[in-house]
Formats: C-alpha cells, structure tokens, sequence
C-alpha cells in the first residue's frame, strides 16, 4: 500500500510540474519559445528564451521563473497566457497589435512598458499594486487609462503623453496627481488629458450628459435616449478589446451575447464621440 501511494504522489508531482501554459497567440508563443526575451537575473541584459528544457513548450515552473519579459515588436494580439508569470515584476511589450490588454493577473509587476500598442482603448491598471514606472505613451487609440490602484505615490513614473484620444486617468488622488510634474520625466501627459477620481464623471458633462443609456446595470437590452442623431456604436470591454460595433436601430442595444461585467460604449453622433459605462448582469 505504501508503495501505491508513494508511486501516486510522484505521478501527482510529476504532472504538476509538467503542466504547460496555454499560449494561443502564436506570435507569443514563439517569442518565449525562440527569441532571447529573458533577463535571467534583472541586471538590463537579455539573455534567454523562457523554454528552459527546449521543448517548445512553456511549462508554469519555466512562467513563474521570469521576472523580466522584453515582448515588443513581436506582433502578438493576444497576451492569454501571461498570467502564468506570476513573478514577473518587469514587463516591456511595446509596439504590438493586442486587441486587449490584461495584465491584472501580474500583482508583482513594477515596471512596465507598453508604448504605441494602437489597438487598445482602455487599460486598466488597478490591480497592479506594486507599480512603480509606467510607460504607456504614443498610444492614439487609448481614451481611459485605470491606475487607482492605492498605491500611486509609490509611482514614480508615468508616461502618457502622445495619446490625442485619452481622455481620462482614473487615479487614487486628484490633487496628488495633479501636482506631479513633468519636469525630470516624472507624470508626463497631454494637456487635454485629466486626472480623476472617477473617470465616468470626469468626461465633459454637455457631451456626457447628451446621451442617456437605461437600465444600467441592465441583464439583455438597452434604450438609448438621446437629442442627437446617434450613427453608430462600439462597445468595448475594460481591456480594450472591441466586442460589438453595429448601426443603431430603433433606439436598443441588444447585449444578450456579451459576458456579464463592466463595458464601454463609444456612440458616434456627427463630430462628437460620447462614451457612456454600462454593466451587464
């Protein structure tokens, strides 16, 4: 019997640490597995691929070894897969097409860069506690940007100037945030860029206002109220990635085929873009 549950626990263990990462953006996959993207030891200096054993898998032993990730201009779309590196605290993943950005899972993370990734329009950064420099910077479609993660004094860096459509840093403190400056590349942002506590009510309050959206939360469908002639919708998840984009008829949005959770509606009227947060039960 001893031996029985001696041969069981190793097959246990053995398939424990066998387990392998799933990676379904292959452009991802074959950056860990071929390019030199590791710093082993965090000194600047990029050393290795993240296949320790070679054989082109990721296994989560090899994820949870990675504490810095150098990703860019590698042409990834998705990032499925990179909450497997948990002990990642500097990740550099500048220059690719992500159709959503969701780094929430990486607590430890302290740095990271993710300039120019154009494709995004939200990011949010309120579960990565430990931020210590953000580069987020020459992004034209991003418009919100979360970093009210409570620990924003700790955040020495902030880069996000050249990003014409953001319209709002969701921050721990207004008046805090408000005065930092970009003197030595400190906060650095767009003069048409704010700072708020609540991003929601911080978007101009004629076009805000312009466009009601009832019930909110809602379980299927929405009616639009509005005194402009509203064209089109996108609805967008919190990570930027575009999950419906339809001509509006007769006044309803029909969600049924969406998660339950937090959404970003962008109404386009004429000239003028309104975006209005919804959630779906």
């Amino acid at each position: 019997m001893k031996k029985i549950y001696t041969l069981t626990f190793l097959i246990t263990s053995f398939v424990c640490q066998a387990q392998i990462v799933n990676i379904p953006d292959a452009n991802f996959k074959n950056a860990l597995v071929n390019d030199i993207v590791v710093d082993i030891d965090n000194n600047g200096v990029y050393d290795s691929d993240a296949d320790l054993n070679n054989d082109g898998e990721i296994q989560v032993s090899e994820a949870e070894s990675v504490i810095s990730l150098n990703i860019s201009f590698k042409n990834i779309t998705s990032l499925e897969g990179i909450a497997s590196f948990s002990n990642l605290i500097k990740l550099y993943c500048t220059d690719n097409p992500f159709i959503e950005f969701d780094v929430s899972s990486l607590i430890n993370l302290e740095t990271l860069r993710c300039w120019d990734i154009d494709q995004v329009v939200s990011i949010d950064l309120s579960s990565n506690i430990n931020l210590t420099s953000l580069e987020c910077d020459v992004n034209d479609s991003l418009e919100f940007l979360n970093i009210q993660n409570g620990n924003n004094q700790n955040l020495v860096r902030l880069w996000t100037d050249s990003s014409p459509n953001l319209v709002c840093i969701q921050v721990d403190d207004e008046v805090y945030a408000n005065n930092q400056t970009c003197n030595n590349n400190e906060w650095c942002k767009d003069i048409s860029t704010t700072y708020n506590e609540n991003c929601t009510l911080g978007i101009n309050e004629f076009n805000y206002n312009a466009i009601n959206v009832f019930p909110n939360p809602t379980k299927n469908e929405l009616t639009i109220n509005s005194n402009l002639s509203v064209e089109s919708f996108k609805i967008y998840s919190t990570n930027g990635k575009l999950v419906m984009s339809k001509k509006l008829q007769n006044n309803k949005i029909d969600l049924f085929n969406l998660n339950s959770g937090i959404y970003f509606i962008k109404f386009q009227s004429q000239n003028k873009t309104i975006i209005k947060k919804i959630i779906k039960e």
